[in-house]
């Protein structure tokens, strides 16, 4: 689809999310769109960026400063290796199954997402508690089957008339996975400016959700995986300089 197309598109479908995917899915035109998609979703990430970062100066002006460095720290405990498999692929697989595999409201998908979002849960959890392995065993089969229970033709029903919500959970749900981003960075007494520093993650939840609806799964990876592509390039010219 051309990009004007996609952007109303894209708009109608922020408007009132619908499970619809792309009638003429051909390989090219998904191509096609989701290069227009990634041009459209820099612009709306940086924007969000720049208004992050103007809200942070006005708070406190040495917050941005001190938060790259931190951050800079954090990333020198890994390898470069590590760092650069997480980013572009480790990372945009776990977060996408977890925040839009479900999106198609299939049952086996749903299953598999709460799955990943209970272990990443209870990992969080762990950390600070130190829980028993047979207890965390027990809670994860506990949760998943609980959803064997729902039949499948109930979980359409109610997911098709709740879509919008649905949806824009799955965009809240990928932005609060990047709290662990800034919380090991900033100081505890401005957590609350927590919402404001993942904005542009939401910008992105909305972007690789529509991409999830109307192209397929792989391709919001795909996009995920393109996003971070200019961090990983920035990361490494760090490295050689």
């Amino acid at each position: 689809m051309d990009l004007d197309i996609i952007f109303l598109d894209f708009i109608n479908f922020l408007k009132k999310p619908k499970l619809i995917e792309l009638q003429h899915n051909s390989i090219r035109l998904k191509i096609k769109t989701m290069l227009n998609l990634l041009f459209l979703m820099f612009v709306s990430v940086y924007l969000m960026a720049i208004l992050s970062k103007v809200i942070l100066f006005l708070i406190d002006s040495k917050l941005s400063y001190i938060i790259n460095v931190k951050q800079k720290l954090k990333w020198n405990k890994y390898s470069v290796l590590e760092n650069v498999s997480y980013i572009l692929f480790i990372g945009p697989f776990i977060e996408e199954i977890i925040s839009r595999l479900f999106l198609n409201l299939k049952k086996a998908n749903i299953q598999v997402s709460l799955l990943f979002l209970i272990i990443l849960f209870l990992k969080f959890i762990n950390l600070k508690f130190n829980i028993n392995l047979l207890l965390y065993l027990t809670i994860i089969l506990l949760c998943i089957s609980l959803t064997f229970i729902i039949k499948q033709r109930l979980i359409t029903y109610l997911g098709l008339k709740y879509y919008g919500f649905i949806f824009y959970f799955s965009c809240l749900t990928f932005s609060m996975l990047h709290f662990n981003n800034f919380t090991d960075v900033l100081p505890k007494s401005y957590f609350w400016l927590l919402p404001i520093l993942v904005l542009p993650q939401l910008a992105m939840g909305m972007f690789f959700g529509y991409a999830r609806v109307r192209l397929g799964f792989f391709w919001g990876i795909s996009m995920h995986a393109c996003m971070n592509l200019p961090a990983v390039l920035i990361y490494l010219n760090s490295k050689l300089l």
